[in-house]
């Protein structure tokens, strides 16, 4: 796909040329600095999907300036601007969509000690803790061993 858009890497892996291309299974996002060039990097690449059997989904493809933002695998990314804090006076915010934040990340954004002790709290010498429960805590407690130790 990067060789049929011209997407071009130099020897170390990092990217030169005008196009880029993010892909996640059958997801993709092409970067291009013009809304021209997006419109003939769409007409190549129904080229090549047409050529495997494959179609782009009208519903899906769009093309958008970074200014206005796109959601892609549940991740809002928008460039705003920033003249005051960045030397280009843009910065590219990645987030995640509110709608998919689920309990396990509301899960995640708790603080480590709330995360390690609340377990550590619930037992008592009578009841036993899950095994699941079991496995970070004392994971916990190992690495709080050898830093102390150190």
């Amino acid at each position: 796909m990067e060789e049929a858009i011209g997407v071009k890497y130099d020897y170390r892996g990092q990217l030169i040329g005008k196009r880029a291309v993010v892909r996640y299974a059958d997801d993709f996002v092409c970067f291009c600095e013009t809304r021209e060039d997006a419109e003939q990097v769409q007409r190549i690449l129904v080229e090549w999907l047409k050529e495997r059997g494959l179609t782009l989904s009208e519903e899906k493809t769009r093309i958008v300036h970074l200014t206005e933002g796109f959601d892609f695998l549940g991740f809002n990314i928008r460039h705003y601007p920033a003249p005051q804090t960045s030397r280009t006076g843009w910065k590219l915010l990645i987030k995640r969509e509110p709608k998919n934040q689920s309990k396990t990340c509301r899960r995640n954004s708790k603080s480590f000690g709330e995360r390690y002790k609340e377990p550590m709290l619930k037992q008592s010498w009578d009841t036993s803790i899950r095994s699941s429960e079991a496995g970070p805590i004392t994971s916990a407690r190992r690495l709080l061993k050898k830093s102390s130790a150190a």
